[in-house]
Parts: C-alpha cells; structure tokens; sequence
C-alpha cells in the first residue's frame, strides 16, 4: 500500500512539474520578448535567454521556502525593466555596445532588488503587508484572476481581454482554437468536483496534445482555420547569452546607469511590494501564514543566484503556485519544472512547437476563471456592498492601468472608507482602529 502511494505521490509531482514547467517556458518566451522590445528586438534571443535562466532559478524556490512555491520572471517587474532598456533606442550604440549595456542594466537591477529584499527582511519590515485591507487583497487575487485570463485568450488567439483584443476578435471571429481552448476549460470545470485535480489536469492536457497533433496531421482540414501557427507555438528562436563576467564596463556606460539609477530603484520597489502582496495573497488561498522575512531572503538569494547566471530576478507567482498546488506538486514538481526550462535553453525548444495553444490557455483559462469566481463573483454575498464595490474597481484599475495603479487607489479608498464608517458608526468594544486591518 506505501508503495502504490509513493507512486501516485511520484506521479502527480512528475504531471505537475510538466504542467508548471510548459507554463512556465511559455510565459518566459513572452517576457523574454517583452524585455528586449523595441531597440533591442532584433537580439530577443538575449532577452528569452534571461528570462529563462530566470525561471529556471525561479522553480527551484519551493526548497527554500513552502514547497509548492513557484517563482520566475514577473509581467510587473519586466514591462518597468523594459521601459528602462527602451531609453537605450536614443543612445548611438553599436549592437555590441547596445547589448552589453542591456546586459549589464538587467544585472546591477537584479543586485539592487536582492540589496532590498534582504534590508527589507533584515529590518523585519515585511509583516506590516497583512495590514493590508481584506477588500484590497481580494481586489489583488481577483486582478490576479482576470490577468491570468486575459493572459490565456491571449495565448490560445491574440485575443486578450481589452479593446485591442475585442476589436481583433471581432475583425475576425472564426477563431476554432480558441473555442476548443473554452472547452478544454469548460471540461475541467465540470469534471474538478468529479475526478482529482492531479489526474485530471494530466489527463486532459494529454488528451487534447495528441488529439490537436492527431487531427492536424491527418489534414482533414484547410488552412488557414487548421494552419499548425494557428494551433501550435512556434518554434524558439536562436538563443543568446551573455555571462556577466565578461560584461564591458566603459564610462559611458556607467554615467547611463547612474543616470537611470531611480528607475533601478523603482523596479526594486516594484518588485518588493509585488512579492509581499502576492505572498500575504496566498495566505488566504492556504490558509496559512508564512515568514515574510524569510520569504524575502529567499527572494534576495534566487535574485543573485539568477543574475550571477545572466538572468534576472524571479518572483514567486500566484499564478504557477497555485497551478502547482492545484495538480498535486511541490518542491519535486518545481525541480522538474526547472529541468524543463533548462533543457530550452539547452537546445530542447523545437518541443515547444508540438504543444496546442487551447491546451496550455485552456488551463490557465480555468485557474483564472476560478480565482474570478473566488474572488470577485462569491464576494458578492461574503462581503458588504461597499467592501465588493471596491474589490470590483481594484479589478477594474489594474486591468486598465496596472498592479501598482490598482494597488493603491484600493488601499486609500479602502481607508477613506474605514475612516467615514468609523466616524458614522457607534464605538464598539471590539472594533478595530486602523484601517490596515486584512480579514483572515
């Protein structure tokens, strides 16, 4: 009997560590894309090598900390750091200056970021995040939730949930792969109460794979509706790395870090309150407190760890987290995850070009629609009026204008709240008299 349990225990971290590990390669390619934009698009290679190097550093985070634990490059912290190389395009560099320069910025940020999750931790500051209103926290998970689905229209069809994606949509509605991405969904809707998570999401991220691969092959359909760019990813391109120790230091260089040194710092900052928010968030889905400082330093250690290598720093992701957690795994799961991406970035991606976009959407379309439903639609009944009104316009602010933006709009309203209904309402014995209070 201990053997058929260690087996099924092997089992459920080996699909859990694919799952994550797919997820995670793909959403490294993104950012990996996004970091090296504009000016620096012609070496993305470089960009999707340090994303990469990133998440592979990144899955490796739940032996240092709570086991299901997945970190890896953050869309928060790369769409600032993008910004920042975006200010190279003005500079007349050659491409080898131009990317030793990039380089070399990804690299001091990374130390700038470690240098203050560490004094963050070491001044046990961290704490003061679960002070943070239940309202703004559920706000948090709830954008977390329309992200992740917007994220997942967005892979299976370039279709994300904003007027871009609406208006590409409705240029061109015969979308098929994104119908069958809803229905993959719509399947493990129906069928989670009915058939573990850890056997269900294997088992039906396996179906659909062979199934898409299966029917493309037999060519029972045209293009452009069955064309293998519409279904499948596409082929990684040609990486690059560049090892920090044989970075270039030149003067010039050095007055355009400097220069930009407040942006390094606002990406570190960024990054700070991302991760406390995430992880204070994630004690309401475990039900669970964890050691913030700790949680912290794990996060300083992966950040030089990830920039000694050429990467970037990674943050731990509510999204592959909670998708760990949901199939069964845990450290073992995040080591396999890692192997995953590190095999990319030894010469393994043309496996990514087999893999169907409605399976890999379709699934992270079912976590967001269920933090969706979690969050934002069963809050409706949990909470007051005013408390759900706020959580709906935090989920209304970041998706339009971002984390950051939301974040804070949420927590003074929600204090402003606080103060008018302390005033209006009778002292009572027990109430509390700080609007940071969360709602465990």
């Amino acid at each position: 009997m201990s053997r058929r349990i260690q087996a099924a225990a092997i089992g459920r971290e080996a699909a859990a560590g694919v799952i994550v590990g797919l997820s995670a390669v793909i959403y490294s390619l993104s950012y990996g894309a996004l970091l090296f934009s504009g000016p620096l698009a012609p070496y993305v290679g470089f960009g999707i090598t340090i994303t990469l190097i990133t998440a592979v550093v990144g899955a490796l985070f739940g032996w240092f900390s709570e086991r299901s634990f997945i970190a890896g490059p953050d869309s928060n912290t790369i769409s600032v750091q993008a910004s920042l190389l975006a200010g190279l395009g003005a500079m007349s560099l050659g491409g080898e200056e131009k990317i030793n320069l990039a380089v070399a910025t990804v690299f001091l940020t990374a130390l700038v970021s470690a240098l203050a999750f560490y004094l963050v931790a070491r001044a046990r500051l961290s704490s003061l995040v679960r002070y943070i209103p239940f309202s703004v926290m559920a706000g948090f998970l709830a954008s977390t939730g329309w992200l992740m689905t917007s994220g997942a229209l967005n892979i299976i069809s370039g279709t994300p949930l904003s007027l871009t994606g609406l208006q590409t949509f409705l240029a061109n509605p015969m979308h098929p792969e994104l119908a069958a991405g809803v229905l993959i969904a719509a399947a493990l809707f129906g069928l989670t109460n009915r058939v573990p998570a850890a056997v269900l999401i294997p088992l039906v991220m396996l179906t659909a794979t062979v199934g898409v691969n299966l029917f493309l092959a037999a060519g029972l359909c045209a293009a452009p509706a069955c064309s293998p760019e519409m279904w499948l990813f596409p082929r990684m391109q040609d990486l690059q790395w560049r090892a920090p120790w044989n970075l270039a230091w030149h003067a010039r260089d050095v007055g355009y870090i400097l220069a930009n040194l407040p942006a390094l710092l606002v990406v570190s900052f960024v990054a700070l309150l991302t991760t406390l928010i995430s992880v204070a968030s994630l004690e309401l889905n475990y039900h669970k407190e964890f050691d913030l400082n700790k949680v912290l330093k794990v996060h300083a250690g992966t950040a030089l760890a990830s920039a000694a290598l050429g990467g970037f720093f990674g943050l731990v992701s509510i999204g592959r987290t909670m998708l760990n957690k949901t199939t069964g795994g845990g450290a073992i799961a995040g080591t396999i995850a890692a192997s995953m991406c590190l095999a990319m970035l030894l010469g393994a991606g043309p496996v990514v070009a087999y893999v169907p976009k409605a399976a890999l959407g379709g699934l992270v379309l079912f976590l967001g629609f269920g933090m969706l439903k979690q969050w934002l639609w069963d809050q409706r009944r949990a909470t007051r009026p005013v408390e759900f009104a706020q959580i709906l316009l935090i989920v209304v602010l970041v998706a339009n204008y971002g984390f950051l933006v939301g974040f804070s709009a949420g927590l003074l309203i929600a204090c402003v709240v606080f103060v008018v209904s302390y005033n209006v309402a009778e002292p009572v014995a027990d109430q509390s008299s700080t609007c940071w209070t969360t709602a465990q």
